[in-house]
């Protein structure tokens, strides 16, 4: 705003305010600076200038100005992203379609980003019809590709946490066929899907059947497989007139030794795994190994089971003896019990693993103690007596690639954390679950951070939610952390100094507690011990003699 020489006192209000008071005003080349706070929220924005000589101290005789901007603060909204096809064939185009809203959008700034399985990103602007979509045709590599959508608008906000992924298959099987009553009916899909099948029906049916190979999972069905994936996955589509009609089906699924050796498992650990889309889960129908050359194979593994659907090849690594935990860096790991979710390599810092029996109503303490793991124990009770179960953290590099979207807050630290074979980790089989985690001082202190701030989040498949989080200590480099949770999947330890709605879980009456001030060693190295587990387990020692004492005492009254 410009003024002529005479006017040296001015007055400021915004579009819904009352006038300041007067102060002096000295222009240079008829200009002036000064620091003003708009009214709060985003929208258009006026600022009025009242301009005046001393002698005439009246605004309605003054000279007003105005000048408005237009406030904006908000990220573009972005949801529903989505790929029309979720396993296309090694060369199709594929369509990706989102829905991004803004009063100020920048619509060429709409573009997703696809990161093909060779780890090149590749861009695809997207442009706007009902959604705003984009034809992507380069899916010449075989493999997960994953998808995150960017949104600008014109204040320079920008919106990038949408994500999901897509996966590339060999070119299917398949075939229209008709079946006769009763009687086997054989199909050979090796040179396609390196899969053999042998079906009965209880009827007649004339139905096409598609036989798929992919060496990865789309985001509608549960990543985490239970086992360690070989790399290997067979989708079988049918129509419903064949699925209701299926008396049984055994199903060959083939490796070669290259396959073998580059997916690092006992060949006689190898079994089938079925995903059922009712229930969400993978099971275990039971299998058998055919370790016999045959033609460009060297093995097989076949299982009888009684519909069509995605099956997946999996095992464990070899038995390492006396081991009954590892810890690895770059995603390499061994044990028993359970294995690795299919997290990429190259997002994991290092996996942590450990065998420990669970029992109903008693805790079993799974202790981590790698440097680079903020979680130092995951505490379960059981409701049922269960022999050794695996329990593994994988500490990541960044957000897990089962997560399609943000966290809330900012970020310390991502984990993925798993439980037994997928299916396990249910209310049926455990009681209450504790997550103890660790968080450095120094980070809190330079984001400007209370304690209180600090915060669990558990990834539930389609979205982040905050469990209940308490603080239990404090020494000179960390402070300790619980969280309760009735499930386990991504998470991430994050901070926020909003409000957050915390997801409903089962408290548990068996927490490790730490008292207000102490020090607990928890992720130790080396000769380090933890104060608070070895005060815990004398405190508990203490109890049990107490009560062995208590019950010696009883016998002997009774005689």
């Amino acid at each position: 705003m410009s003024f002529t020489s005479y006017l040296n006192f001015v007055s400021f209000k915004n579009e819904d305010n009352n006038w300041t008071d007067w102060e002096p005003f000295t222009p240079v080349d008829s200009r002036t600076l000064k620091s003003w706070q708009l009214s709060p929220g985003d929208g258009k924005k006026t600022v009025y200038l009242s301009a005046i000589r001393f002698e005439i101290i009246n605004q309605d005789q003054g000279i007003v100005s105005s000048s408005s901007i237009i406030l904006d603060t908000t990220e573009p909204e972005v949801k529903d992203l989505h790929v029309i096809s979720s396993m296309p064939v090694i060369n199709d185009p594929v369509d990706i379609s989102a829905s991004v809203s803004d009063n100020n959008l920048d619509n060429s700034s709409v573009f997703v980003t696809i990161v093909s399985p060779d780890s090149k990103a590749n861009k695809c602007m997207m442009t706007l019809t009902d959604k705003y979509g984009c034809n992507f045709i380069n899916t010449s590599g075989y493999g997960r590709y994953d998808v995150s959508v960017s949104a600008d608008d014109m204040a320079g906000n920008t919106n990038n946490t949408q994500k999901t992924w897509f996966v590339t298959t060999m070119k299917p099987y398949e075939k229209w066929l008709t079946t006769v009553t009763n009687e086997v009916m054989a199909i050979d899909a090796l040179n396609e899907a390196n899969t053999a099948l042998e079906f009965v029906t209880s009827r007649t049916v004339n139905e096409n059947i598609k036989i798929t190979m992919s060496n990865d999972i789309p985001p509608e069905i549960d990543p985490y497989v239970g086992l360690i994936r070989f790399g290997k996955f067979i989708a079988i589509d049918s129509s419903p007139t064949l699925e209701e009609n299926l008396d049984w089906m055994n199903i060959k699924i083939y490796y070669t030794e290259d396959e073998l050796k580059a997916s690092g498992l006992d060949e006689d650990s190898l079994k089938i795994f079925y995903f059922n889309k009712s229930s969400r889960t993978w099971e275990t129908p039971s299998s058998d190994v055919n370790t016999s050359d045959t033609g460009n194979f060297s093995g097989y593994v076949q299982a009888n089971v009684s519909r069509t659907g995605t099956f997946a090849l999996v095992g464990s690594q070899p038995p390492e003896s006396g081991n009954s935990g590892t810890v690895s860096s770059s995603g390499s790991i061994g044990g028993g019990g359970g294995g690795p979710s299919g997290e990429k390599n190259s997002n994991i810092e290092v996996i942590e693993k450990y065998d420990l029996p669970i029992y109903k109503d008693r805790t079993t303490l799974f202790r981590f103690t790698n440097s680079k793991n903020p979680i130092l124990y995951v505490n379960i009770t059981g409701n049922v007596n269960a022999d050794l179960i695996t329990t593994s953290v994988e500490v990541l590099k960044g957000t897990s690639m089962f997560v399609t979207a943000a966290q809330s807050g900012i970020v310390y630290m991502n984990a993925n954390i798993w439980v037994g074979l997928n299916g396990f980790a249910t209310p049926k089989n455990i009681k209450n679950a504790v997550i103890m985690f660790r968080v450095e001082n120094s980070w809190i202190d330079n984001n400007n951070l209370t304690n209180s701030d600090i915060n669990l989040q558990r990834w539930d498949g389609s979205k982040w939610n905050p469990l209940q989080t308490s603080e239990k200590g404090k020494d000179s480099i960390y402070t300790y952390f619980e969280a309760n949770t009735n499930s386990f999947s991504p998470f991430a330890i994050t901070a926020s100094k909003e409000t957050l709605t915390f997801s409903d879980v089962t408290l548990s009456p068996e927490q490790t507690s730490i008292p207000k001030g102490k020090k607990p060693e928890g992720n130790k190295t080396g000769e380090n011990k933890s104060a608070f587990l070895m005060n815990w387990f004398l405190i508990s020692g203490i109890f049990v003699v107490l009560g062995l004492i208590v019950e010696v005492y009883k016998r002997t009254k009774k005689k």
